[in-house]
């Protein structure tokens, strides 16, 4: 099923189709995308009446709410796709074959009279469409601060996507297919999901706790990545100027790159798995539980800190093309691949003291 972003226009709504603070989400649309105000009848939106003089544009004045509700049927392995504006966003998985929609719009404008005008044009477009239900936010033109809170419960095994413009997002319990986009801010929370296909980023946190699927994708932009009591085939992470933290993630295949921050890897190895950690300007930390061995390559310009009895260790020239010293070792068995890289941060491979 295609995911919505675009730019529409449809009784003088317009779609944003670039992140947008609720200041900005009134910006006026090009001339080609602008039709003439509907007149509130044949289903069209009310038209919005002038703003009052003398407001300038700027936020001012409490919220004005406005609830939405909707339920709809789902198949047990259905898909929900939301395209949302400006708002926080919840889902949650639950028993039974119906999605409820919760929404509530609201807009923060002194003069109630014109805030519940805007409100009216603010739309929620609910779409029944190839065993799937879509979930549009249109709002007016206006220079008024508008905002959709989301709270949705679906079936637990359906697959989710979600493209946000700011605010933070929140899933729970929901063990189908998710993708997520979040552009202009906002925390991005996952907890007890299934299969992570995209969780991306732009000015938020990423936080993946309880994840259980085969594979986890995330990527952050200025904001901290961290995944937690995770069981995956594959887990794939990258941040750009924020640090990455993985722990007690137990996966066959583990990728972490990060251009600016620093990376924490700390919990047990998978036997005959592959960990490769790379960062550009960050530091490295590598925690290992006890009880699998390692063949271990890291290459760095800076220190490398090393607590284990490492067989056939050595430090060799780089290779031709290639920044810093190489260092090469096993451990025990040798079973799991480690590959460790930060071009101008320090390496450390701590060892982990047994409970036991």
């Amino acid at each position: 099923m295609r995911t919505l972003f675009r730019t529409c226009a449809v009784g003088g709504l317009v779609l944003l189709a670039s992140p947008a603070t609720p200041q900005q989400a009134g910006a006026a649309a090009p001339p080609a995308m602008r039709l003439a105000q509907g007149d509130g009848t044949a289903g069209r939106p009310a038209p919005v009446p002038p703003r009052p003089p003398g407001r300038g544009g700027r936020a001012s004045g409490d919220w004005v709410d406005e609830p939405f509700q909707r339920s709809v049927r789902l198949g047990s392995r259905g898909s929900v796709e939301l395209t949302a504006l400006f708002g926080a966003i919840t889902f949650t998985g639950t028993d039974g074959n119906v999605v409820r929609i919760n929404a509530v719009k609201r807009v923060q404008e002194a003069n109630r009279d014109f805030a519940r005008s805007v409100l009216q044009n603010v739309q929620i477009r609910v779409t029944e469409r190839g065993g799937g239900i879509e979930v549009l936010t249109e709002q007016p033109t206006v220079r008024t601060p508008i905002a959709v809170d989301y709270t949705i419960e679906v079936p637990m095994a359906t697959s989710v996507s979600i493209r946000s413009f700011g605010g933070p997002i929140n899933v729970g319990g929901v063990k189908g297919e998710l993708r997520i986009e979040a552009f202009g801010g906002g925390d991005m929370t996952l907890s007890s999901v299934g299969r992570v296909r995209t969780a991306k980023s732009a000015g938020g946190n990423v936080t993946i706790t309880g994840a259980e699927g085969d594979e986890v994708n995330a990527e952050t932009f200025l904001g901290q990545l961290v995944v937690r009591d995770v069981k995956a085939r594959s887990v794939e992470l990258r941040s750009i100027r924020g640090p990455i933290t993985i722990v007690d993630t137990l996966c066959d295949r583990c990728t972490a790159n990060s251009t600016n921050g620093s990376i924490e890897f700390s919990g047990p190895l998978k036997p005959e798995g592959r960990y490769t950690l790379n960062s550009n300007e960050g530091d490295i930390r590598f925690i290992p539980a006890p009880g699998v061995g390692f063949d271990l390559e890291a290459m760095t310009s800076g220190t490398f800190n090393n607590d284990f009895p490492l067989r056939t260790g050595r430090k060799t020239a780089p290779a031709p093309g290639s920044q810093g010293r190489i260092f090469r070792g096993v451990f025990m068995d040798g079973s799991a691949i480690l590959s460790l890289r930060s071009f101008t941060g320090n390496l450390s491979l701590i060892r982990k003291t047994d409970p036991r």
